[in-house]
């Protein structure tokens, strides 16, 4: 939404300023087809895939990548950086340390709920006053409206109608047929009729009774961005001079002058240029635009082929740079993909999904790559994969301001590596443990790219966030990731005794499902048996699908839970299986077999 704000606006005032330069030296047509660029970027994210091509197409001259930069710049590092992400990303902060008064009680204010219900609310107001509008302009046409007795010319292929009171000739639809309508004084002059009728036939062609609905659909939606306003009045504007053109082309161009004529005399008689709620077209602009239409109609301008090609070239590099995603540095996307989501903290710092904050460290670093954690770096998370109280995360060590990759690799903090540490917090979650592979928490850099961490996180104590550190021995630098508890299947199968190779054997005492996920639980008689039987065992799942039985072995044992003769495994699936598919058994099987 807010990418399409921003581009609109900027290709809105792009149109204006070559509205602008143009002016007189293209003819009409081109200058109200230049409209078509900020329209179809209006209403290209409403359709589907279109959409998704917008989100992947990404350029580094993006107007959204100057706005980024132009944001960090202003309010980057500061209390007010809080209050944006929380209007983009609806992200609900706490306290700020050191914060302005009014920051802090921005960013602890969810501001896009509120947004978001003011903007419904404005939306269905003046979509309810736009039907009303023309629906009752359309019943008083019919009401008021008799057959057009005068001489029809040959190009008009609507029913004309006369209005008495009707402020200016118009083309409207009602009941699911078109008509064209004159008023009264218009209607008796046969001249000033054909001229008129001339004019509104141009809106027939040009199909602008279309137009003129989707001119209010948008206005409805996005009603927030004055530069859709200001797009629908110039817009309307140059429509009336196409279809001066057309008007024109339709009469001969031997009655320009007496069309231009006519065009003066309406404006004597009929002030309005038409509502901008009306789908209805209109001869009339107002008298301000009286000026440019008589101007243009004097100098006939004709589009060049130098002028269309250089129209061209202007319209493909504002398409490249407003239809275009930001493209502030690698995996950029992703890290906003990562981070996108709502949370909130009642802790001293500021806490969000993704959220990182830094502390300590030496105060003179000058490598990117072996500065110590805590200045000018980041954690952000990439990626989350969650199955039922099962998490993997992907974290990517990287500069706060450029959003380079920065290396994510440890041995012992102050002999040049980096500790990282995985810390559950909330009632009842304890801590997994200081070292990085101890414990519900656990951690490893991926082989592909040294500057991202996988972290498995099994949340079976139902912690609320988990907090990644990334510590040298001087500095740290933290990541806070808010975690769901996600709500249990059915459950079968329990108090089954598993037969393993030889004499082992273990008991089901707990086994929970979740969509893409099962818990089992196994206890043996003492610890040194539940190891045996895990030491000598695969345990297999065997779950009914629509395609038949399948068999898992489970992917985790999960340290943290073994506590003498119980042992928690864990099943993952890529897809979700439950509910549809069910446990039909559980087998153990010697290794190797």
């Amino acid at each position: 939404m807010i990418d399409t704000l921003v581009s609109s606006s900027v290709l809105v005032s792009a149109v204006c300023i070559l509205r602008c330069l143009l002016k007189g030296r293209v003819s009409p047509r081109l200058q109200y087809m230049l409209w078509l660029l900020p329209l179809f970027r209006m209403v290209l994210p409403w359709f589907y895939p279109f959409s998704e091509l917008l989100g992947t197409w990404k350029s580094a001259f993006s107007v959204m990548t100057a706005a980024e930069r132009v944001k960090d710049q202003m309010i980057g590092g500061t209390a007010w950086e809080y209050v944006a992400d929380n209007l983009v990303s609806g992200r609900v902060y706490g306290s700020l340390e050191q914060a302005p008064a009014l920051a802090a009680r921005a960013a602890a204010v969810d501001l896009q709920l509120y947004i978001m219900g003011i903007w419904i609310a404005g939306s269905l107001a003046i979509a309810g006053w736009m039907v009303f509008v023309n629906l009752r302009f359309s019943r008083w046409l019919k009401r008021n409206r008799r057959p057009y007795t005068g001489s029809i010319p040959a190009f008009v292929n609507r029913p004309v109608w006369v209005v008495s009171g009707l402020s200016s000739p118009c083309y409207m639809k009602f009941g699911g047929s078109e008509h064209l309508y004159l008023p009264e004084e218009i209607a008796a002059d046969e001249t000033m009729a054909r001229h008129a009728l001339a004019h509104e036939t141009g809106h027939v062609l040009h199909a602008d009774l279309m137009w003129g609905i989707v001119r209010c659909v948008l206005l409805c939606y996005y009603w927030v961005n004055p530069f859709v306003w200001i797009a629908a009045v110039l817009s309307r504007r140059d429509g009336e001079l196409f279809c001066d053109e057309t008007a024109v082309a339709l009469l001969g161009e031997e009655e320009r002058y007496a069309y231009g004529k006519t065009i003066l005399d309406i404006a004597a008689q009929h002030t309005s240029g038409g509502s901008l709620f009306s789908a209805a077209t209109t001869m009339g602009a107002g008298k301000r635009t009286l000026k440019e239409r008589i101007q243009i109609l004097a100098k006939a301008p004709k589009t060049s082929c130098m002028a269309a090609a250089i129209c061209c070239g202007i319209a493909v590099c504002l398409a490249a740079c407003t239809y275009s995603a930001a493209k502030t540095g690698p995996d950029s996307s992703e890290a906003s993909a990562g981070e996108a989501g709502a949370g909130q903290s009642g802790d001293d710092e500021p806490r969000g999904r993704g959220e990182s904050e830094a502390a300590g460290g030496p105060e003179n670093e000058t490598s990117d790559q072996a500065r110590s954690p805590g200045y000018g770096d980041e954690l952000a998370v990439l990626e989350s994969r969650r199955y039922g109280n099962f998490y993997r995360l992907t974290v990517q060590r990287r500069d706060a301001q450029t959003k380079e990759p920065m290396e994510l690799t440890w041995n012992f903090p102050g002999e040049g590596g980096f500790q990282f540490e995985v810390l559950l917090l909330g009632d009842g979650a304890g801590s997994a443990g200081e070292h990085p592979v101890m414990g519900y928490g656990t951690s490893r850099v991926t082989a592909e790219d040294f500057s991202q961490a996988t972290v498995d996180i099994w949340n079976v104590e139902g912690a609320k966030e988990v907090q990644m550190i990334l510590s040298d021995g001087y500095g740290k630098t933290v990541c806070s990731y808010e975690l769901e508890d996600a709500e249990p299947l059915s459950v079968s199968l329990e108090e089954q005794v598993i037969a393993g190779a030889g004499d082992t054997r273990a008991v089901i005492s707990q086994m929970t499902i979740y969509s893409n996920a099962v818990w089992l639980r196994l206890a043996g008689e003492t610890p040194e048996k539940a190891q045996e039987f895990l030491d000598e065992n695969a345990v297999i799942l065997e779950v009914e699908t629509r395609e038949g039985i399948q068999q898992f072995h489970n992917q985790r044992i999960v340290y943290g839970g073994r506590n003498g003769a119980v042992i928690d495994l864990l099943y993952l699936f890529e897809t979700e299986l439950f509910p549809g598919a069910e446990v039909k058994r559980v087998r153990a099987e010697a290794w190797g077999r």
